[in-house]
Parts: structure tokens; C-alpha cells; sequence
């Protein structure tokens, strides 16, 4: 894929959701990151332990811009649990933005999480993300998934898909469109019931500035 075609369909027009799936999705995503950062600062939430910073400032070198000041503009999260992304996201200051998402799905994927449960907090995300992307740019980067043993939430990634407003990623990749009779993604209000579950286990949302950078060793949420 011509990776200056791939970018512009992302980041252009200046808003809006883009998905983009297939075996480039994570170098493109990254390329995205560094080259809003040489703008202005980026949000990346990482769900796949994907962000690799040495790449990002080698492809930031190769504009002839110095990396660090440019690594110190991204905005990075990471999440190792679909709990954690839900909580990543719902609390993610108004300013964040724009915003990447680095394997959104890998965490929703998890066997040990019950199949309602992920449904429900990818159900709160959705408006969160759709709002956010109707004044700034959303991509999300997104694998299917891998393990037979969680194919009934392959709906997951086909209906994030047909609802992002731009797709970047070989046609071929593209999964068949779902059967009418399979139910979309709730619709649920943001933050709906996360806000109960937390205040029961006494934990408040993270602060922004808990947010870590790969340009100036600030370690990202736990």
C-alpha cells in the first residue's frame, strides 16, 4: 500500500473515524502519530503493546526534524485489559485530541472476560469515540480474532468496520458483512454502569497528567 495515499486518506478531511485493518495498519498508525506530532500533540491509547518509540523517532529523523521534541508532543496510554480500555478512553480529557488507538480489539478478545461484559464496554466506548470524531480525527488501528476459541465476537471487529467513516487496509482483508439477524453493538450511554463499578471499588478515573510520553521517560497509567 502507498503508505503517502494511506496517510492522506486517515488524517483528511480533518475529522472523522478511520479504521484501519490489515498487516500495515500498526506502521501506518504510527506513521499517523508522527506526523500530527510534528504539528501539534497526539493521543495514542495502546491496546496491543504496540507504540514502538525507536521506530517513531527514526521515521520523525528521516523529515530531518530532531525526534525528542516531536516524541515529547505524543500523548501515550496503555491497556491490558478491556477494563482498562474502557477506562483509558471514558476518562480522556475534552483536549485529547487527535486521538489514535493502537489494537483496540486485542483486549475485547480475552476468553476470561464473559461475552456480555466485552459487548457492554465496547458498547459504552462507541459514542465516546463517534463524538470525539465528529471535531477531530479517530483512527483505530484493528485485528480480528485470532483464536478460534473467540470467533463468536468476530462481529466486534466486522461492525467497528462498517461503521468507521474511512477503512485503510487491502479489500481483500475486508470481512463479509454480517448477517441482518446479528445484533449490532449496544448503544449504550457513555460510561454507563463503569462509573458504578468503579466508585464500588473505590478508584477514580485517571488524571491527565498521569499520561506518559516516549520522549521524556514519563512512565504511561499503570
Amino acid at each position: 500500500m502507498d503508505e503517502e495515499r494511506a496517510l492522506d486518506a486517515v488524517s483528511a478531511p480533518p475529522a472523522g473515524l478511520a479504521a484501519l485493518y490489515g498487516p500495515d495498519a500498526v506502521p501506518l498508525a504510527l506513521a499517523l502519530c508522527a506526523q500530527i506530532a510534528l504539528q501539534r500533540p497526539v493521543w495514542v491509547v495502546d491496546g496491543g503493546n504496540r507504540f514502538d518509540a525507536l521506530w517513531v523517532a527514526e521515521y520523525i529523523a528521516r523529515s530531518g526534524r530532531a525526534p525528542e521534541p516531536v516524541l515529547a508532543r505524543i500523548h501515550i496510554s496503555r491497556a491490558f485489559t478491556c477494563h482498562q480500555m474502557a477506562e483509558r478512553i471514558l476518562s480522556l480529557p475534552a483536549e485529547a485530541a487527535p486521538l489514535v488507538v493502537l489494537h483496540l480489539l486485542d483486549t475485547f478478545y480475552d476468553e476470561n472476560v464473559p461475552l456480555a461484559e466485552a459487548r457492554r464496554l465496547l458498547g459504552a466506548l462507541w459514542p465516546v469515540l463517534r463524538r470525539r470524531s465528529r471535531s477531530a480525527p479517530v483512527a483505530l488501528t484493528l485485528l480480528p480474532p485470532r483464536s478460534e476459541r473467540v470467533a463468536d465476537r468476530a462481529s466486534f471487529y466486522s461492525e467497528i468496520l462498517r461503521r468507521a467513516d474511512r477503512r485503510v487496509g487491502p479489500e481483500q482483508d475486508l470481512p463479509p458483512a454480517p448477517p441482518a439477524s446479528l445484533p449490532l453493538l449496544p448503544s449504550l450511554s457513555p460510561g454507563r454502569g463503569l462509573e458504578k463499578r468503579s466508585g464500588a471499588r473505590g478508584r477514580r478515573p485517571p488524571a491527565l497528567s498521569r499520561w506518559g510520553n516516549p520522549g521524556s521517560g514519563g512512565e504511561p497509567w499503570d
